[in-house]
C-alpha cells in the first residue's frame, strides 16, 4: 500500500501544477516516515515475540526444576510407572506373544499359596516373639494361700502359663574405683603389687567403656557431640564436647590399622562398587564452610552367592578428583560399578599402574533421569523407556540369589533383547527429537553410558544398578544431618575409619558396640599389626557363633 503511493506521488510530482508537485512531495515525505515506522514496529514486535519465547521457555524449565525438587524432598521414592509394562507408546511397542498371553492367563488363574499362619494369643492377637540372645530374667508367681482350698487333699502341677514382655533399663555410669594393695615382706624386704592390667587406652581417665559408648552413639546412633555431652550431664557428669573429640580421636588412632586391614580386603575382589557424597569442613576462625568428599568402596556379593563377606570403606577428602578415587583403588583390578562421574575415566587409562578397571554404569540414574522427564511434561518415549526398564528390573528380581553363571545366562537370552530395544528407542529420538530439551538431556546421557551400561549383561557378578553403595552411604548423610559438618581434616578422617566399621558390621548384622568392644580387648592381647586382617567384622561373628557352640 506504501509502495503504491510511492508511485502516485512519483508521478504527481510531474504535474504542471506547482501547488500539486508540493502536496506530492509532502505525502512522499510522510509515506517515507509512515514507512520506516512500520519497519520499526515490526521489528520491535518480532524482538518482543521472542524474548516472551524465550521467558515462556525458562518459566517452563524453572516449573520442571521446582516441581523435580518437590518431589525429591516430599514426593514418592519409587520411580516405577503405575501403567503395566508396555502400555506406553513411542513407536517402539513391545511385541506380545500367545505365550506370554498364556503365562499371565496362568498366574491370575493360579491360586495364590497359603503361607503358616502366625502364632497366636489367647485372645486372638499376633505373639510377640523375641530373639534368644537377649536375657531372660525370670519371675515366679505361685497361687496365693488364700487361692488355695483348705481340703487337705494336697495339690498338684497341671500346667503353667508363661508370659513374656520387653524390659529395658537406662545405661548407668558409674567409676571403678581400683585399689592396688602394696605389701612387703617383713624378712627379705621384697615389694609386691599386682600389675595394672593392660588397657587400649593407658594414662586416659575415661574406661574403655566410655570411648565405646560415645563412638557407637555418634556413629552408630547418629547423635552429634553435644547431645552426648548433654546425656552424660542428666547423669551428673559433665564433660565437654571438645573432650568427647579427643576421645573419637584416640579411638581414630587405634582403629585406624584395622581400617586398613579392611580396604586391603575389599581390594582383593574383582568387582567392587563406588560413590562419594559431600560433606562440609569448618575453618575455625575464618567462620567459612568448605565442600569436601566422603568416598565410599563397597564389596557386596550376596545376590550372586559370593564367598566374601559384604564391606564397605570411607575415605575423606577435600577435594572431588578423580585422582583420589584412583589412590583409594590402588592395586585393585576388576568390574567397578559407578555412576557418570568423569573423574572416573582415568581409571580406564592403560598408563594406569596395574590393569585398566572396566566400570559397570547404573541403570537406576538412566531411569531417574526419563522419571523426572514424565513427572514434568507426560512424555510418552520417557513414560515406555521406563516400563521397558521396569522389565529388566523383573529378570534381575528373578535372578536374585543365583549364582553368577545362571545369572549371566538369564541376562543374555532375556535381558539383552530389551537392552537392544531401549537402545534402539533411543537412537531414533536422537536423531529425530529436540536434543535440547530435558528429554534430550536424557538420551545423550544414556547413549554415552552405553557401553558401560551394557556389562551387567555379560558379566553375571555385576549388578543392574549402583544401590548397594548407595544404601551404604546413607550412614554418612545421616550423620551429616545431625553433625552439619566436621572440624578439620583430622575429624573428617574420623569419621570416615570408624563410620566404614560400623558400616560394615551392619552390613554383616553384627552389633557394632560387641564388636567394637571386642576389638579393644583384642589389643589388651597385644595382636601384632600384621594379623589386624583376624579382627575384621566376619572374624568376630564367627568367634562368637563358636563360642555358642561351646
Amino acid at each position: 500500500m506504501i509502495e503504491q503511493l510511492q508511485r502516485e506521488c512519483d508521478f504527481l510530482v510531474m504535474h504542471a501544477d506547482s501547488a500539486v508537485r508540493e502536496a506530492a512531495v509532502k505525502i512522499a515525505e510522510l509515506s517515507t516516515e509512515l514507512s520506516d515506522c512500520l519497519v520499526r514496529s515490526e521489528a520491535s514486535n518480532s524482538t518482543l515475540s521472542a524474548k516472551i519465547k524465550v521467558l515462556a521457555a525458562e518459566i517452563k524449565r524453572l516449573k520442571t526444576q521446582l516441581k523435580n525438587a518437590q518431589r525429591a524432598k516430599y514426593g514418592k521414592k519409587s520411580e516405577k510407572s503405575d501403567a503395566k509394562e508396555g502400555s506406553a507408546s513411542s513407536g517402539f511397542d513391545s511385541p506380545s506373544t500367545e505365550a506370554d498371553d498364556d503365562e499371565e492367563a496362568t498366574d491370575e488363574g493360579a491360586q495364590p499359596s497359603k503361607e503358616p499362619a502366625e502364632p497366636r494369643t489367647s485372645e486372638g492377637k499376633k505373639a510377640k516373639t523375641y530373639t534368644k540372645n537377649l536375657r531372660r530374667e525370670e519371675r515366679e508367681f505361685n497361687p496365693k494361700p488364700d487361692q488355695l482350698c483348705g481340703c487337705g487333699c494336697g495339690h498338684r502341677d497341671i500346667g503353667e502359663e508363661i508370659r513374656e514382655r520387653l524390659a529395658y533399663k537406662e545405661a548407668e555410669i558409674f567409676v571403678i574405683k581400683e585399689i592396688y594393695y602394696k605389701k612387703v615382706c617383713r624378712k627379705c624386704g621384697q615389694f609386691a603389687q599386682h600389675p595394672v592390667p593392660e588397657r587400649p587406652f593407658d594414662g586416659s581417665g575415661f574406661d574403655t567403656s566410655v570411648f565405646v559408648a560415645v563412638l557407637i552413639k555418634k556413629y552408630a546412633d547418629f547423635l552429634p557431640l553435644h547431645r552426648i555431652a548433654e546425656i552424660f550431664g542428666r547423669k551428673g557428669v559433665h564433660i565437654h564436647r571438645s573432650t568427647l573429640s579427643r576421645l573419637m580421636k584416640k579411638a581414630k588412632g587405634a582403629l585406624k590399622w584395622i581400617y586398613e586391614a579392611l580396604l586391603k580386603d575389599i581390594k582383593s575382589s574383582n568387582k567392587l562398587h563406588m560413590d562419594e557424597t559431600h560433606l562440609g569442613q569448618m575453618f575455625p576462625g575464618l567462620g567459612k564452610l568448605k565442600t569436601c568428599r566422603i568416598w565410599a568402596l563397597c564389596r557386596d556379593d550376596r545376590r550372586w552367592k559370593g564367598n566374601k563377606p559384604p564391606a564397605v570403606a570411607f575415605r575423606y577428602t577435600q577435594t572431588r578428583e578423580g585422582l583420589h578415587a584412583e589412590d583409594m583403588l590402588s592395586g585393585f583390578e576388576g568390574v567397578l560399578q559407578v555412576d557418570a562421574f568423569p573423574g572416573y575415566n582415568r581409571l580406564t587409562s592403560t598408563t594406569r599402574i596395574g590393569e585398566p578397571i572396566t566400570l559397570a554404569y547404573c541403570w537406576a540414574h538412566v531411569r531417574r533421569k526419563f522419571w523426572e522427564e514424565l513427572e514434568s511434561n507426560k512424555d510418552k518415549t520417557a513414560a515406555w523407556l521406563i516400563d521397558t526398564i521396569g522389565k529388566l528390573y523383573a529378570i534381575e528380581k528373578d535372578v536374585k540369589g543365583q549364582a553368577h553363571i545362571i545369572r549371566q545366562s538369564t541376562r543374555a537370552r532375556e535381558s539383552a533383547p530389551i537392552v537392544d530395544e531401549i537402545f534402539a528407542c533411543l537412537k531414533a529420538y536422537a536423531k529425530n527429537g529436540a536434543m535440547k530439551t530435558n528429554m534430550g538431556k536424557a538420551v545423550n546421557y544414556a547413549l554415552a553410558l552405553e557401553d558401560g551400561l551394557r556389562v551387567f549383561l555379560r558379566d553375571g557378578r555385576v549388578e543392574i544398578d549402583n544401590n548397594n553403595v548407595e544404601n551404604t552411604i546413607r550412614s554418612i548423610v545421616q550423620l551429616r544431618k545431625a553433625s552439619l559438618f566436621t572440624g578439620s581434616a583430622d575429624g573428617g578422617e574420623t569419621w570416615a575409619i570408624i563410620a566404614s566399621l560400623v558400616g560394615t558390621c551392619r552390613l554383616n548384622n553384627i552389633d557394632p558396640h560387641a564388636y567394637i568392644t571386642w576389638v579393644f580387648e583384642k589389643f589388651t592381647e597385644k595382636v601384632p599389626r600384621s594379623q589386624y586382617s583376624k579382627l575384621l567384622p566376619w572374624h568376630f561373628a564367627e568367634e562368637v557363633e563358636l563360642n555358642l557352640r561351646q
